[in-house]
């Protein structure tokens, strides 16, 4: 059923659309994020997420969120695609 699919992931709001991650990732995620500095804000807004909506973060937690992937070694595929999409964005925004 497409509405179980829909429960085993998370949707982070980009400005190309949203950008799934299976759950597994979304805790994966987190668990880079806890050994992130200041990453209070984006881990409050994962945890926070619903099924029906997407995560919405701010510049500054986009830019954690980069940093920690980054930082990461043997980081899920889909965080590093995650990781090249804000990346994009933040280069956009700042041009």
């Amino acid at each position: 059923m497409e509405w179980e699919s829909r429960l085993n992931r998370v949707r982070v709001a980009t400005h190309d659309g949203d950008f799934d991650l299976h759950w597994e990732e979304r805790e994966e995620l987190l668990a880079l994020l806890r050994g992130t500095p200041d990453a209070k804000g984006a881990i409050d807004r994962f945890m926070a997420v619903r099924a029906t909506r997407p995560v919405e973060l701010t510049d500054e937690q986009k830019v954690i969120v980069v940093s920690a992937v980054e930082a990461a070694w043997g980081a899920s595929e889909a965080l590093h695609e995650l990781r090249y999409v804000i990346s994009e964005e933040l280069d956009v925004a700042a041009a």
